[in-house]
Parts: structure tokens; sequence; C-alpha cells
């Protein structure tokens, strides 16, 4: 399983998307009991873990937003454009995360 490549920053982009789309399937009735079997839950947990907070700024992902909206450029990751509209992410992105932010005017 991908997620056993601790340190590996190349499969940030792919367990971000495996991960949005768990997220996706809690908000379907009794939809996690058919993939729960086939779901490495322990090696999942270890990646996550293992992840570093380093710079992190803990508020943007602990609050009850999240994906929070972030000024400036570069708040969405590449992989975000991929999940925008697929019927799992409707929960995932607030509904002006892909919004350009205002320009002050």
């Amino acid at each position: 399983m991908v997620s056993q490549r601790i340190g590996d920053k190349n499969i940030l982009p792919y367990m971000h998307v495996i991960l949005a789309y768990l997220f996706g399937l809690a908000f379907i009735p009794d939809a996690l009991i058919y993939v729960d079997g086939c779901v490495p839950w322990e090696n999942i947990t270890i990646f996550v873990n293992t992840l570093g907070r380093s710079g992190v700024v803990e508020a943007h992902f602990e609050g009850t937003e999240f994906p929070q909206q972030m000024s400036g450029t570069g708040r969405q990751l590449p992989e975000d454009f991929v999940m925008r509209g697929l019927i799992w992410a409707l929960h995932y992105f607030s509904a002006v995360f892909f919004q350009r932010p205002s320009c002050g005017r």
C-alpha cells in the first residue's frame, strides 16, 4: 500500500485524495461498511501520525471549518481541482473555496 511509504513526499497528493474520499463516504449512511475491510486503517494511521507539523498553524485544520479559506494565491492544491465537483467531495470544500480573493475593490 502506498501509505507504507513513510517519508516519501511524492505520495502526499495521493493520500490527500484518498483521505478526502473516505471523508466524503462518511456522509453517506452505511457507505463505509462496504469499504471498511479494504481500507488499510493501521497503515493510514501510522502514515498520518508520522507527518511533520513544523510551521503548521493548527487552527487552519483543527477548526470547525476545514479546509479554511486562505488569502493570496496557492491556497488550493493541484489535486483539489481534480476533486472539485465530484459527488463525494461535496462536503469537503466550502462553497467559496475556489473563488478568487477580492482585490480590495
